[in-house]
């Protein structure tokens, strides 16, 4: 039982850090409202604490960043042949999750 006590605080200690940590979910559309499929999104905290991370949406145009730490972040959006968009100031508070939709403009070549 010694022996395991330690196993069981460490195991605790993480559940409680993945409780406090937070995520920005969303989707990725068009001005049409069709979902873009294999768009960047990225992520930066506002104080430059956290590493830019960096994910993909998927085939209907969801993505998902977990295990966030809570603060201010800016979240950039690309995908070929759009306008790049960047939302400013979203928040993420602990254990909650933040929901973000983000419209993508088409690029126009004159």
């Amino acid at each position: 039982m010694k022996k395991l006590m330690p196993i069981l605080v460490f195991m605790s200690l993480i559940f409680a850090v993945k409780a406090q940590s937070g995520a920005i979910r969303g989707k990725v559309k068009n001005k049409e409202g069709q979902p873009l499929s294999h768009a960047r999104v990225m992520l930066v905290n506002k104080v430059g604490i956290a590493p830019c991370m960096e994910t993909a949406t998927d085939d209907k145009g969801i993505f998902s960043i977990t295990n966030l730490p809570s603060g201010q972040y800016n979240v950039m959006c690309m995908h070929e042949g759009y306008l790049n968009k960047v939302e400013q100031d979203v928040a993420v508070s602990e254990g909650g999750g933040t929901h973000l939709d983000i419209i993508l403009e088409p690029y126009i070549h004159f």
